[in-house]
C-alpha cells in the first residue's frame, strides 16, 4: 500500500507523498522517478488533494504547479 492511499497515514505524511509524486514529473511531465507512467489527469487530482486537503502543509504551499 502506498501512502497516498493509506488512511492510517499522518497528514504530513500522505502530503509530502503528494508533494514528491508529483514532483516526479517535474518540469518536463516526464517520469523522472522510475515506476509506472501516471496520467497527467491522475497527477492533476494529486495536485488538487494536496491543496485542498492539506493546505496548511509545507509541501502545498512550496508546490505551485502540476506536471
Amino acid at each position: 500500500m502506498t501512502v497516498i492511499a493509506d488512511a492510517q497515514a499522518s497528514p504530513n505524511d500522505r502530503a509530502y507523498a503528494l508533494y514528491r509524486s508529483i514532483n516526479c514529473y517535474a518540469p518536463g511531465g516526464s517520469n523522472e522517478c522510475g515506476g509506472k507512467d501516471v496520467p497527467k489527469n491522475v497527477r492533476k487530482r494529486w495536485f488538487d488533494t494536496l491543496k485542498t486537503a492539506y493546505p496548511g502543509t509545507p509541501w502545498a504551499r512550496k508546490l505551485r504547479y502540476y506536471w
